[in-house]
């Protein structure tokens, strides 16, 4: 039997376009949004753990928040 991981609820603020694709990728997957969210983040911390570049300052377009807006 796998041991259960601890989860955790949290919001995030996403373009309407990305929460559309995410919607599809989701209804055509057979599985929910937060599903897809979940896998898509999980991946992206597994791959930074091999220092993948990002932009020191990210902008509201790139889809950062105002504080890194320094």
């Amino acid at each position: 039997m796998a041991a259960r991981v601890k989860m955790v609820r949290t919001s995030v603020i996403l373009p309407a376009s990305v929460l559309g694709e995410i919607n599809t990728i989701a209804q055509d997957n057979d599985v929910s949004a937060a599903w897809v969210m979940r896998y898509a983040l999980t991946d992206f911390v597994k791959a930074r753990s091999v220092q993948i570049p990002l932009p020191l300052i990210a902008t509201m377009e790139q889809g950062g928040d105002r504080k890194n807006n320094a």
